[in-house]
């Protein structure tokens, strides 16, 4: 179908899906090697303030699978190897003889789902919090939760803080550093993980619950309000703030200006699905496709993860298809992640494609948003692979 047919119809199911509400908007964008082959947006990044083609969003748990393709072309290269130790680079981490992997972290088994309790760590009730660089820190002195070690426990937010540092210690640079070096600039691509710049943060969609939403809402704070709750622990919220009280802290600056890898990815939705479908194709100027099945073969899956519940399959910090928690592209190969709210992004091997829909109408969920969903399959479909 041309280009201009399958971006009048992801707009149309788009419109369909949005709630349609002052202040919300969205952005989908399809692309095959690298290349758009379609795109739409509408409604409003803020109140006033219209989506754009390139309109930069916090991207949530999106963001781990971008940081997966990033450690998955390092691996490729020598700089890190996922499968050795921790300690064999970053010596403070761990207990003594603790042979805990950065794939074993990836996957969600390093039994390390949530920070310990302790001040001065990032919380969602103190935009500061998240300024400093103690995460990192904390857990390395952690011990692994017993019951969780190789068993998949969702590692909301420590997934990105020990990536970022293993990241660090083995290469000498930080994982934003090699996502401009190894991928962004090379490709023009307008994402990375955090933002100082205020023309970004300027630009920025700002997240909200759109009255469609506030029934899954209400049920999130009542959730998030018990003091056991494990996806409220992994999500460092404390206990009785409210899902949307989580979303308005993104617009600060402290959180902004934090490289935070698991939920920070700042991305439109064209630079994002470029990146999928670079990845996917095994493009030469990211990722050869022998470096791409190394990080692509299942590693772990469960039918009920120990923290959010669900169903998840998964490869090095990505998800495949894990039906009926997650659902991505039909490819039996196709990878991805969601984002909280309702964002997805996902490749497909078999095809090149790459998909990416962003939304500022975050409506919380169990299971991949239905409007992900539909125009996922719109995409794969109209563009000849379905």
């Amino acid at each position: 179908m041309p280009e201009s047919a399958l971006s009048d119809r992801l707009a149309a199911v788009l419109a369909a899906g949005e709630p349609g509400e002052p202040g919300f908007g969205a952005g989908v964008a399809v692309a095959q090697d690298g290349v758009v082959l379609a795109e739409a947006w509408l409604g409003e990044a803020a109140p006033g303030r219209p989506w754009r083609a390139d309109t930069p969003i916090v991207t949530w748990s999106v963001s781990k699978g971008l940081a997966a393709m990033v450690v998955a072309r390092l691996a490729q290269d020598g700089e890190i190897d996922p499968d050795a130790p921790i300690r064999s680079y970053w010596p403070g981490f761990g207990a003594a003889g603790q042979t805990t992997t950065l794939a074993d972290v990836m996957t969600h088994r390093a039994g390390l789902p949530w920070l310990p309790d302790a001040p001065g760590l990032p919380r969602f009730d103190d935009a500061a919090s998240w300024a400093g660089e103690t995460a990192a820190e904390a857990l390395a002195r952690t011990p692994p939760e017993p019951g969780l070690v190789g068993r998949v426990a969702y590692h909301a937010l420590t997934y990105g803080w020990l990536v970022g540092e293993c990241v660090r210690r083995a290469t000498g640079l930080g994982l934003d550093a090699q996502t401009q070096r190894v991928l962004a600039e090379p490709h023009g691509l307008a994402l990375g993980f955090g933002t100082r710049p205020a023309d970004i943060r300027d630009r920025l969609a700002r997240p909200g619950v759109p009255r469609t939403g506030l029934e899954k809402c209400a049920a999130v704070d009542a959730a998030f309000a018990d003091p056991g709750n494990p996806l409220r622990r992994a999500l460092c919220v404390p206990v009785g703030l409210g899902f949307a009280d989580v979303l308005r802290l993104t617009g600060a600056a402290d959180f902004l200006a934090a490289e935070t890898p698991a939920i920070s990815l700042i991305s439109d939705a064209a630079s994002l699905a470029r990146a999928y479908s670079l990845f996917a194709a095994g493009a030469p100027s990211f990722i050869s496709p022998a470096g791409r099945d190394a990080m692509l073969h299942q590693r772990a899956r469960t039918a009920d993860d120990d923290v959010t519940g669900g169903a998840r399959i998964m490869a090095l910090g990505v998800v495949l298809n894990s039906p009926p928690s997650i659902e991505l592209s039909s490819g039996p190969r196709s990878f991805g992640h969601p984002g909280m709210g309702g964002s997805l992004a996902w490749g497909d091997p078999d095809t090149g494609l790459g998909f990416a829909y962003l939304t500022n109408a975050a409506i919380p969920g169990t299971v991949t948003d239905p409007r992900a969903v539909a125009l996922s399959r719109v995409a794969r479909a109209l563009s000849g692979t379905g």
